[in-house]
């Protein structure tokens, strides 16, 4: 696959097993809904190979900051979703998403341009938020949109190698 990441398909049955795994330990898990923002306008602006270094480099950076156990599968073109098991801590879940803002924000090269990416992320606790991975991650993708709502930032900065001076996409 183009990420290295499993799919929708993967993450089902991954899924199915976390809960029965749950249920049977009275552990919670979360469920972490990832969009990268605005990623129509990279592919428009940059190219779709700009937009699949995008991709590569948002997997990357979300695998290298989850732990060993958890587990992130791409969904959809721009969208990821991660399985977090034994996670009941809000302040974590909190402290890991800003990590993974943090490390997605981070600058990659593609051609003549420096990118940098911007993440919207939603969160659902199991059995809290849902008794099965479509409730939570309808609930996760609620949360993810009031945020993505809340505050709409630019998802792509271009650097004029020449003058090195930013350029900043409208939109």
């Amino acid at each position: 696959t183009l990420t290295g990441i499993p799919n929708r398909r993967y993450l089902q049955r991954i899924a199915e097993r976390q809960i029965d795994l749950s249920r049977r330990n009275g552990r919670p898990f979360s469920v972490l809904h990832i969009d990268i923002d605005d990623f129509k306008m990279v592919n428009d602006r940059y190219g779709h190979k700009a937009g699949d270094q995008g991709l590569i480099f948002a997997a990357r950076q979300a695998r290298n900051t989850l732990r060993s156990a958890d587990f992130i599968a791409r969904v959809g073109g721009d969208e990821f979703i991660a399985l977090l098991p034994d996670t009941d801590s809000d302040d974590y879940l909190q402290n890991l998403i800003g990590r993974l803002r943090t490390a997605a924000c981070r600058t990659f090269r593609c051609d003549d341009h420096t990118l940098s990416l911007h993440i919207s992320i939603g969160w659902a606790s199991f059995p809290d938020d849902g008794g099965d991975l479509e409730q939570l991650i309808q609930n996760a993708d609620r949360r993810m949109y009031q945020q993505k709502m809340g505050s709409k930032t630019l998802s792509a900065n271009s650097i004029d190698e020449t003058t090195q001076s930013p350029s900043h996409p409208s939109g």
